[in-house]
């Protein structure tokens, strides 16, 4: 594994919680907490067509698609 195992405070309860944090093969923390049941991690995944294109006016500078770009969750994760 390439990350790093800490400890931090759990949000709900204020306990420590395990904390790993790895940059393979992109930034993302993970959280649990074993005193109230605390879970956090990242949820790979590919927007709606109509989020993007709602995310892409709000940004100012992208026009909207017709169609999503390819995703392949596999490749990525």
């Amino acid at each position: 594994m390439s990350g790093t195992s800490t400890q931090s405070h759990c949000p709900n309860c204020g306990e420590e919680m395990d904390t790993y944090c790895d940059w393979k093969p992109f930034d993302y923390f993970e959280h649990s907490c074993l005193h109230c049941g605390f879970q956090c991690w990242p949820e790979i995944g590919q927007m709606t067509l109509k989020e993007l294109n709602a995310q892409r006016k709000d940004s100012g500078e992208l026009k909207p698609l017709k169609k999503l770009p390819a995703f392949d969750k596999d490749k990525i994760w």
